[in-house]
């Protein structure tokens, strides 16, 4: 019995308080605390969990040894000289070649080599030239990290399309062939000629850069336009090839000069601009992919050991919660007749 706030005797029932009294809650009976996860270890983990779990990490551990292997081999291609890939060679802006005043010129050679192959892409970038000066007749190149032009007999092909263009600036195109320019191989050393050698097309077939933005050539002076003996001319660019056991994936280009005009002696030296081989590339994005794989959210590697959760004793499983019984379980304070 106990005696209560209004002073009579009032009889505590168990699980029934009065209203603002409160009691403790006896052990056997109270929630467990809610633990925060943590992984099993290997010993604790079933037969299955434990296998999935060596496979898992075994997997890490090979995605990480690749992408070592592969960052370390991506690195060393990327530093390494051009080879086995592409360079281009161009010449520089605002460069000019005679008479006086100067006539400017705009060109680039793509040079690609492989094994027992090089192919030039030779291209003349100018819009809408006023003077036959201006086109490109013919270029020089020079081989380095051993490669060689001894073992290759003569061009393999080479090809471009033909452009007449008329008195009035306009044109029109022709079928693509041959181009007949001549090769001169010695050495190390190589050129591409228009204007001499036995077979050459020169004048004809010198390269011309496009017309102008009418679409047509507004700007040519009787050297081009309407010229016969200069025309046909090649258009825009032509692609030679040769072929020879002494060309291998690492042939690079040291040098590339280049010719304009139809009178010899005319040339420009390039300018190297190196483009990334594809191999980089590819290599690259193989490291990217494999580090987003051991280093990301929903990687494998993050999936990796089950989780250990407590369980509730069946004491306490077995105990209603509170909060779900009715407002009718409180009767509130008895009083005793």
């Amino acid at each position: 019995m106990q005696r209560g706030r209004i002073g009579l005797a009032v009889r505590r029932e168990p699980g029934i308080l009065p209203p603002g009294d409160t009691e403790p809650v006896h052990p056997a009976t109270r929630r467990p605390r809610a633990r925060r996860d943590r992984p099993c270890t290997l010993q604790e983990m079933s037969p299955t969990a434990q296998s999935t779990s060596m496979r898992t990490r075994s997997l890490r551990t090979t995605l990480v040894f690749s992408g070592v292997v592969l960052t370390g081999l991506a690195l060393d291609s990327l530093v390494a000289p051009v080879d086995a890939g592409t360079i281009t060679y161009v010449t520089l802006a605002g460069f000019e070649v005679p008479p006086t005043p100067g006539l400017p010129v705009s060109a680039s050679a793509m040079f690609t080599t492989s094994r027992n192959t090089l192919t030039i892409v030779l291209t003349d970038l100018l819009a809408n030239p006023t003077d036959v000066g201006q086109s490109l007749s013919g270029l020089s190149f020079t081989l380095g990290n051993g490669g060689s032009l001894s073992g290759v007999t003569t061009l393999s092909s080479s090809s471009a399309r033909e452009i007449t263009i008329a008195s009035n600036g306009t044109f029109t195109t022709g079928s693509t062939g041959a181009t007949g320019w001549v090769p001169t191989l010695s050495g190390a050393s190589g050129k591409l000629d228009d204007l001499t050698g036995t077979g050459h097309a020169g004048p004809a077939h010198t390269i011309i850069g496009p017309p102008g933005a009418d679409g047509i050539y507004n700007k040519a002076d009787g050297s081009i336009a309407g010229n016969g003996p200069n025309n046909s001319f090649l258009d825009q660019s032509a692609t030679f090839t040769f072929t020879g056991s002494t060309l291998t994936a690492n042939t690079t280009i040291t040098s590339a000069t280049f010719w304009f005009g139809t009178t010899s002696g005319v040339m420009v030296v390039g300018h190297s601009v190196s483009v990334p081989e594809p191999s980089s590339l590819v290599l690259y994005l193989l490291v990217l992919g494999s580090l987003s794989v051991v280093r990301g959210p929903w990687s494998v590697v993050g999936a990796a050991a089950p989780m250990r959760r407590r369980r509730l004793s069946s004491s306490a499983s077995t105990v209603p919660d509170q909060a779900s019984q009715p407002a009718s379980a409180n009767h509130g304070p008895r009083t005793t007749d």
